[in-house]
């Protein structure tokens, strides 16, 4: 196909959502030259999206368990290590990290385990030289707004790993939605951490993740569709998909103030820079 000029760098378009018209959804993607890291949730998952990044030139994979997914990492692990799971296009491990909105963040059991399932990927991602690719999700607080708790935890878990690891620890932020504040605290971690713009980002109710927008500097952003969710103006409403990252990319340019060619180029690079999809 034709070199790249987009990467949606997550999406589910192995999700059921998309079993009536998956070739479709691809053929779409490969004539606005759109190419896509598909993210796995589960065991099953992550085999379907190392399948279908074999079968299609522009996507990439993740593997990895969500944290709301009560399932152990090691099945993962030993797939990989008996070859089952083909790592030549795997590019990111996760999506992994804590998600207290979901499930009962308040037991602190469930957070143990989630705990315990996001280190087991870390130390994973840094045996493979792999960057994380973080879900987190914060409950919500008595004045209705985020709590921070599954964030705050998350970044004690990465600075103690960080101490012993240094440069091998590598993540990127899938479905940045926080601002300035929390973005600062994952940079004081570690300064290569990028940030996942998804469609939220033309909502016009999204002031703080307009805000950081504007803040970060163009090599930390990448752009993200989450698809089948989230999908941005002006195709709010509808199922997402991958070549909606477009709007997504000019949507950031917009925010900035800055030419839409270069931004494209920019969050081309920085895509291929982290995840290394080189088509």
């Amino acid at each position: 196909m034709s070199t790249l000029q987009y990467i949606d760098t997550h999406t589910h378009i192995h999700f059921d959502d998309f079993d009536g018209d998956r070739k479709e959804v691809s053929d779409r993607m490969s004539d606005m030259r759109v190419g896509a890291i598909v993210v796995g949730t589960s065991l099953e998952t992550s085999l379907q999206v190392v399948k279908l990044a074999k079968s299609v030139s522009n996507v990439w994979a993740c593997i990895g368990v969500h944290p709301n997914t009560v399932e152990n990492f090691e099945p993962i692990n030993s797939r990989v290590n008996s070859g089952e799971i083909d790592m030549s296009k795997v590019v990111a491990v996760g999506e992994c990290g804590l998600d207290y909105f979901r499930s009962d963040g308040t037991s602190k059991e469930e957070r143990k385990r989630q705990q315990n399932l996001f280190k087991e990927h870390i130390e994973f991602a840094i045996q493979h030289r792999l960057p994380l690719m973080l879900h987190i999700r914060s409950g919500v607080g008595d004045d209705g707004k985020s709590a921070y708790d599954a964030h705050n935890d998350a970044l004690k878990i990465l600075q103690e790993y960080k101490k012993e690891h240094g440069g091998g620890l590598r993540f990127h932020c899938h479905f940045t939605t926080f601002g300035v504040d929390m973005a600062q605290e994952f940079l004081a971690i570690d300064e290569r951490t990028t940030f996942g713009i998804p469609g939220v980002v033309t909502y016009k109710n999204a002031k703080d993740l307009q805000e950081l927008v504007k803040w970060l500097p163009l090599e930390k952003i990448l752009s993200e569709t989450d698809a089948p969710y989230a999908a941005p103006v002006p195709h709010r409403g509808r199922r997402n998909e991958p070549v909606f990252v477009i709007d997504i990319v000019n949507a950031i340019a917009d925010l900035r103030g800055e030419d839409r060619e270069v931004t494209r180029k920019q969050l081309l690079a920085n895509s291929q820079r982290v995840f290394n999809t080189n088509a």
